[in-house]
This record gives C-alpha cells, sequence and structure tokens, in this order.
C-alpha cells in the first residue's frame, strides 16, 4: 500500500526531474485540494504564498511541518466585502511575492450549497466574481504569471451510458454549482484574451482522502464509520458508478499543468475508471474491520460522469498513482485520528474549559447530514 511517506517521497523524485522550481500563489491553500498542491510543492523546493480566509492554518493543519512555516495572506471571498475586492494588504503582498503560476482553488465547491436549478447569490459571489477579481490582478502584473484554474467535471452535459467524457464533451450543467464554474471560465477566456494572459483550466472529477470535509461523499463514510458506533451507516446510494481520485494524484496533475499544460487549454483530471459505490462502501467497512449494517436512503442504478484522461497523460507526465484502496484507507485513518483528538479535548481540566468546547462543537460538527 502507497503510505503518505512513500507518495511524498515519489514527488520529491518527481520533482528533482522539474525544469525549475516555482514561486506559487495558491487560493484556498487551507482546503482538500489546496493543501496536498501545498504540501506537495514546498516539499519539492517550490515557494509558496497562500491566500485563506485568515492568516493562520486551521488546528487540523497548523501542526504539519510542510505547511506551517507558508504565509498566508486574508481573502474572504465570503464576507460582506465584494469579492471583487482584494484586500489592499492581501494585493501588497503578492505583488511582492511575484508568482510565476497562480492556482485557483479557492471556490464553493460543494454543490448541495450553490443551488440547485440555477445558482444561488453566494455561489455566484465566491465562483464567479472571486474569479474575476483575481485574474484581473494576475493580468496587471508585471510578470504575468500563469494561471490556472481548478474546475470541474459539473460544466459537462449528463452523461451517455459507457461513454467517458472528453475535453470537447457538451458543455451543459444542470445544478448552480456547475454554471458559477462554467461562468467563471468563460470569463477568464474572455479575460485571458484580452489581456494576452497564460490561461490552463483543470476539470477535476470527484476526489477523495484524507482532509477531506465529511459532507462530501466518501469521506461522510469514512467520518461515520470511524465513530464506531453501533448505529447504521447512513448512504445515498450503492448502485451509482463513479470516477474518483485521490486528492494527492490531483495535487501531482496541477503541479504538471503548471510546467507542462499548453496554454489555452482544458485538461480533464479524474482516474479514467468506473467505480461502484457500494464496493468502495464495503472496502471501508473492510478497512476497519467492522460490517455495519447500511442504510439507503435512494435506492436504485445511478451514474456519474467518468473523465477520459488521455490528453493529460499525452501532454504531461502525469498519471494517475495512488490505488482506491489506498485512498479510502486514507480517509479513513484521518477522521479517526481527529475523532479521537477532539474526543481526548473534552477531557481537559476546567481552567481550560474554552479549549474543551471547541473540540466538543467539533465533535458534534463530524454528525454526517445525508
Amino acid at each position: 500500500m502507497l503510505t503518505t511517506s512513500t507518495f511524498l517521497e515519489e514527488s520529491r523524485r518527481t520533482q528533482q526531474l522539474a525544469e525549475k522550481c516555482l514561486r506559487a500563489l495558491i487560493t484556498g491553500i487551507t482546503g482538500f485540494l489546496g493543501s496536498h498542491l501545498a504540501e506537495l510543492m514546498v516539499t519539492s523546493g517550490d515557494e509558496i504564498l497562500g491566500l485563506a480566509r485568515c492568516h493562520t492554518w486551521p488546528d487540523h493543519l497548523a501542526q504539519n511541518s510542510a505547511l506551517r512555516d507558508i504565509p498566508l495572506a486574508a481573502w474572504d471571498l465570503s464576507g460582506t466585502v465584494a469579492s471583487d475586492v482584494i484586500p489592499s494588504a492581501t494585493v501588497d503582498a503578492i505583488r511582492h511575492f511575484r508568482p510565476d503560476v497562480i492556482f485557483h482553488f479557492a471556490a464553493l465547491s460543494n454543490p448541495r450549497d450553490c443551488g440547485q436549478i440555477t445558482p444561488n447569490a453566494l455561489a455566484v459571489q465566491i465562483n464567479v466574481d472571486g474569479v474575476r477579481s483575481i485574474v484581473n490582478l494576475a493580468a496587471k502584473m508585471p510578470n504575468r504569471p500563469r494561471f490556472i484554474f481548478a474546475s470541474t467535471a459539473h460544466v459537462y452535459a449528463r452523461p451517455t451510458c459507457g461513454v467517458r467524457v472528453h475535453e470537447e464533451s457538451i458543455l451543459e450543467p444542470s445544478r448552480g454549482y456547475g454554471m458559477t464554474k462554467l461562468a467563471a471560465e468563460r470569463v477568464l477566456r474572455t479575460i485571458a484574451g484580452d489581456q494576452q494572459l497564460d490561461l490552463v483550466i483543470g476539470r477535476s472529477f470527484q476526489h477523495a482522502g484524507p482532509r477531506q470535509e465529511p459532507r462530501l461523499m466518501l469521506a461522510e463514510w469514512a467520518s461515520q464509520i470511524a465513530k464506531n458506533q453501533p448505529t447504521p451507516i447512513r448512504v445515498h446510494s450503492l448502485n451509482t458508478f463513479i470516477d474518483v481520485s485521490d486528492g494527492r494524484d490531483a495535487a501531482r496533475a496541477y503541479r504538471e499543468l503548471a510546467e507542462h499544460g499548453r496554454p489555452g487549454r482544458v485538461y480533464n483530471i479524474g482516474s479514467g475508471t468506473r467505480q461502484r459505490t457500494g464496493d468502495l462502501l464495503e472496502m471501508l467497512q473492510a478497512i476497519a474491520g467492522t460490517q455495519r449494517e447500511v442504510i439507503e436512503a435512494n435506492p436504485g442504478f445511478g451514474r456519474n460522469l467518468i473523465a477520459n484522461i488521455d490528453r493529460i497523460t499525452s501532454e504531461t507526465c502525469w498519471r494517475p498513482r495512488i490505488p482506491v484502496e489506498t485512498t479510502l484507507h486514507g480517509a479513513l485513518v484521518w477522521w479517526q485520528s481527529r475523532i479521537k483528538s477532539a474526543s481526548q479535548a473534552k477531557t481537559l481540566p476546567p481552567d481550560r474549559r474554552e479549549l474543551s468546547q471547541h473540540y466538543a462543537r467539533l465533535v458534534d460538527e463530524l454528525d454526517p447530514k445525508a
């Protein structure tokens, strides 16, 4: 099984072959993909500046030796200040840093939060106006950094049975999340064309692994199993076929696009393989050594988009490496560790009551809302 240390060691060897070290600005750096990309890049010798809601790392990342010394600048896209206004101190920090490449990961990325038939106002503010803000800043910088945008497979039309989705497939998002991401792609293409900015777009399919929030499918299951309670595991569907890849593999893909992606191109980022959700849950239970009852909220056959990844594998050195069993193991172990830490904090002495209450709230937040 590929461990995290083995993955990082392979990443170091890969980056030793890279043409140069990069100076990278990562928006959404404290999130799932952003933190994995930052960890990969800093251990490979790249220099990083991160944008996040505040100047500090969240508790579950604060002690990570690869991340804790990366400087952060504040940009809260969901705040009361319009998302197209980047704080002046943050603008100064970016200009002083002079990035070679900007990775834009900051987004409202859970489809449940973005509206169903049409996008809600917050999704537009964060996913469209936020993109316009950061790309306009990039276009005004003297060194003109490469701009890499993390889009989504949700921009594509619903799948046809047995057909893998390629980058020229029909764009017809059916929900608010995909609509905002497609709108952002179009904003980027317009500005990049007008300003002659080097733009690369990655369309991410479903990713999973350690650090993912529990409102997404596999992380939700892992968090339920990690609680080790006798209650049934609640799932949406056991018979949906999905394309799922490891977040750490996705991080490598975005790093590859920084150096080897072709200007103006779109690249699918996924596994290119089909997985049945029920089989994934069985793997998780086997890893945990449990055989808990499963309650399925929406029985029946379902089909999600499966990626055609021929373009990225032929135009860069990237291939998905991490097997799904390792992804599931990593997600489960991470949630077990997080829940254990939160539970231990509940036994702190009275003089640390405030911290104890903080961790108690964290445990409460781990209850999945299916």
